[in-house]
This record gives structure tokens, sequence and C-alpha cells, in this order.
């Protein structure tokens, strides 16, 4: 059962990422435009007794409400590796649901610098 999770969960990141692609034609910069973003990554804590590693993956939209705010979902899936204490191995994963709100804190149009503070709620 969690290999057809993973399987699915894989199958549902490369599939958004593809549609992310296909849909963005530039950067989201005007009112009323979607963004699109996905990421990777991976990660081994090198402590004694420490998960034997994590590996994760995240899509999401971001829809422009003006030059400052932005709302939008993601979805991912992370597994967070296995330990073993004494003859009892336990493995770990979250699939996080959120919905996120981003402040664009300026930078300007023709700037390459833009920061942002992000916050939001979800379901783990």
């Amino acid at each position: 059962m969690k290999r057809i999770i993973a399987a699915t969960t894989g199958l549902l990141l490369v599939t958004c990422t593809a549609l992310a692609f296909a849909a963005d034609s530039g950067s989201a910069t005007k009112k009323d435009q979607w963004d699109f973003h996905a990421g990777v990554g991976f990660a081994k804590s090198t402590d004694e007794g420490a998960p034997s590693g994590s590996i994760g993956g995240q899509v999401g939209a971001n829809y422009l409400i003006n030059d400052m705010l932005e709302i939008g979902p993601m979805l991912g899936f992370y597994a967070l590796g296995k330990t073993t204490v004494g003859n009892i191995e336990d493995k770990a994963s979250i699939i996080p649901i959120t919905g996120v709100v981003t402040v664009n804190l300026g930078g300007g149009s023709g700037s390459t610098f833009h920061p942002y503070v992000t916050g939001g709620v979800g379901a783990y």
C-alpha cells in the first residue's frame, strides 16, 4: 500500500510539474496571474540513531492578487526515513496539504531581488 501511495504521489508531482511548466509563460508580475512552483530534496542527519534519510517533494501555485499579496495551495509528500530502536523499526512519512499567503516586501519590477514573507495553515 505504501508503494502505491508513493508511486501515486510521484506521478502527481511529475504531472503537476509538467502542467506548471506548460502553463507558466512568464513570471507572475501582473495582477490576476498564477505562478507555479515545484521542488524536491533529500536530507540525511549524521547523528547517531538518526533516521536513515528523508526525501520529499512539493508542488504549488500562487495567485497574485496585487503587487504585494499572493495566495495559493501547496501539496507534498515527504518520506522521513526510518530508525531502529532495539529490535523495533519505525518508518515515517507525511503528506502536507497547505494554504499559503505570501507578502512581497518589494524590490521593484526592474530588480532581481524580491524578498517575501510566507505563512500558512494546513493538514499534515
